[in-house]
């Protein structure tokens, strides 16, 4: 899984494509060290993927995310937070209410 977000973090403004084209390879998995931080800070200058992307961004984290966790994972209410403040629509999506669900509980 790590390859994947490492992957995807890198792709700058080509995110929304190559994630389409690998996103039925991904699957959730409950671990706290996936590298998710290029997606809640800008880094050399770059606005983060969450901040470009909220849309995908919120996808990605639900099919990576899995039903049950025992921990949260460490970045998704940094993300979480991002999408709501970027995109205020999207707090009433379903993958958005599952995953603040997720984090409230953990």
């Amino acid at each position: 899984m790590k390859a994947w977000i490492s992957l995807l973090d890198d792709t700058g403004d080509r995110f929304p494509v190559v994630y389409e084209a690998v996103k039925k390879f991904l699957v959730g998995v409950e671990v706290n060290d996936q590298p998710f931080y290029r997606f809640t800070r800008e880094i050399s200058g770059e606005v983060p993927l969450t901040t470009r992307f909220p849309e995908t961004t919120l996808d990605l984290m639900d099919r990576v995310t899995p039903q049950v966790v025992t921990r949260r994972p460490y970045e998704l209410p940094k993300i979480l937070a991002l999408i709501a403040e970027v995109a205020p629509a999207l707090t009433s999506d379903h993958r958005y209410l599952r995953l603040v669900d997720l984090v409230e509980r953990s």
